[in-house]
């Protein structure tokens, strides 16, 4: 979805990012959600610009340092 969306994606991620994150930071939730959680935002990473970079690169890369 992601990829076909390109440049709309960066109006949607303030909907989607911050269910991912709360996803990982539940201890409560499963490793294979949390798999999901991680590939869904990687895609979304990659196919956002510089907005994901700009509001949620921080907190991201502080749970995948977390998470090793």
């Amino acid at each position: 979805m992601s990829s076909n969306m390109q440049g709309k994606l960066s109006y949607y991620l303030g909907d989607f990012v911050p269910c991912l994150i709360n996803i990982l930071k539940n201890e409560k939730v499963d490793r294979k959600s949390k798999l999901a959680a991680f590939h869904a935002l990687g895609d979304l990473s990659l196919n956002s610009s510089e907005v994901f970079n700009n509001f949620y690169l921080v907190e991201t890369l502080e749970i995948l340092s977390n998470a090793a």
